[in-house]
């Protein structure tokens, strides 16, 4: 008993300190509420739009940039339209220039094919360069455009005198379209990059000197490009560098096909038997003068 009388006065001056501190206390449960709203309200916000109070942060400066973007949407709709309609301006200039360009060129290139093909067995051809261009709203004086620039460009060709002139691509034999894109190609190779070029059926209704024609076209164009051309003709096949024979044969009853390559005397005797369907005297001399004459030029 002697413990709890002195305790006693502590207990009396803690209940006088917490009585007056009851009372110095403004409680408000409104303000409670309000807080507890505050707390609930930061939650959600960082549950949608971050995982902290500064990722909240950091979408409020976004979405407040956004927000100015599109409150200045027209001027800066405006100033688009501007710089659209320069860079529409520059477009159709340097469109413009470079179809002038190429109107000039395909004069030039029109002369020299119908040249070549004269040589190429196909005398009295008519080639022409078709430039056109299609309506659109890409330019500023209405045409389509692409990376190409605005021109359509098609070769047409009148192989036979009294024709019109005709897309390439839609009545050129095999023959032809091989000798065409050889002229093509013999006046364009130093512009181009095509590291290979395949010629099929480019012997295709021609012999004699217009066959040793095309074999020193494609021999010449061998020198910037790698050719491949199937041929039936020794005047051709005599200027390859490489002379690969293609038969087919019956092996195991299945039809197969066989690829071989040919060299020195070989190659002699497939000529001669190309020259008259066998290796005779005559012929074997023949193909031998025409390898000589392939090497010397």
């Amino acid at each position: 008993m002697k413990s709890v009388e002195d305790a006693l006065p502590l207990l009396e001056e803690t209940a006088y300190f917490l009585r007056d501190y009851k009372d110095d206390i403004d409680f408000s449960p409104g303000r409670l509420d309000a807080v507890q709203e505050r707390l609930e309200l930061i939650k959600g916000l960082k549950r949608k739009y971050g995982s902290d109070i500064q990722g909240v942060l950091d979408y409020r400066e976004k979405a407040v940039t956004e927000l100015e973007g599109l409150q200045h949407s027209e001027e800066r709709l405006e100033s688009l339209k501007t710089d659209l309609a320069a860079l529409k301006n520059r477009l159709t200039e340097i469109a413009n220039e470079l179809s002038e360009k190429r109107k000039s060129v395909a004069k030039k290139i029109e002369a020299k094919v119908v040249a070549e093909l004269a040589e190429l067995s196909m005398p009295g051809t008519k080639f022409s360069i078709r430039i056109t261009r299609e309506k659109g709203d890409d330019t500023a004086d209405g045409f389509r455009a692409t990376q190409r620039g605005v021109d359509h460009i098609e070769f047409m060709i009148s192989p036979n005198v009294g024709e019109e002139l005709k897309p390439v691509s839609k009545i050129a034999s095999g023959g032809e379209l091989s000798r065409i894109m050889l002229a093509l190609k013999g006046i364009m190779a130093r512009g181009d990059h095509i590291p290979v070029l395949i010629f099929d059926e480019i012997d295709a209704g021609i012999g004699g000197r217009a066959a040793e024609t095309v074999g020193q076209k494609l021999n010449n164009l061998a020198s910037r490009h790698q050719i491949i051309s199937i041929t039936h003709l020794p005047q051709i096949a005599s200027y390859a560098g490489t002379h690969l024979k293609i038969e087919k044969k019956i092996k195991d009853k299945r039809t197969i096909v066989q690829i071989t390559r040919i060299d020195k005397d070989e190659r002699t005797e497939e000529l001669a038997r190309m020259l008259s369907g066998e290796t005779s005297a005559v012929s074997m001399k023949h193909a031998k003068e025409m390898l000589k004459k392939s090497r010397t030029r």
